[in-house]
């Protein structure tokens, strides 16, 4: 009689299970990281252009098991805080009113991410 390793197979299983939900998160980083740029990029206030223009997505890995997307602004970083919140302007002449478009962004993409991520384990 043949004998059957059954520890052996639920780690192989397991496994398989585990890389297939890696790359499938991996695919909704990159994906969303992208969205949310292209999204960013399409609401921003346009004045010159420039910060505009500058919103970039990068995409890194730490480890096996982390990979992150990182948006910003290449070009205009100093803008981002003082576009997205109300802040007195020059010579203490009043407020200017925020124009948030980074935050509905992010909030947005998080949750498509966290549904990519749920629809991949339960997939898989």
């Amino acid at each position: 009689m043949a004998e059957f390793d059954i520890t052996a197979e639920i780690s192989k299983v397991l496994k398989e299970y585990t890389t297939a939900v890696q790359i499938a998160v991996d695919n909704a980083v990159e994906e969303c990281g992208k969205g949310m740029q292209k999204e960013i990029k399409a609401n921003s206030p346009k004045r010159t252009g420039d910060y505009k223009k500058g919103w970039r997505c990068k995409t890194s890995t730490g480890s096996r098991y982390k990979k992150s997307a990182l948006v910003y602004n290449k070009t205009d970083y100093q803008l981002t805080h003082l576009l997205e919140r109300r802040h007195k302007k020059r010579g203490n002449k009043g407020y200017k009113e925020a124009q948030p478009h980074i935050g509905p962004a992010a909030e947005k993409w998080g949750g498509e991410f966290e549904r990519k991520c749920e629809e991949a384990c339960k997939a898989e």
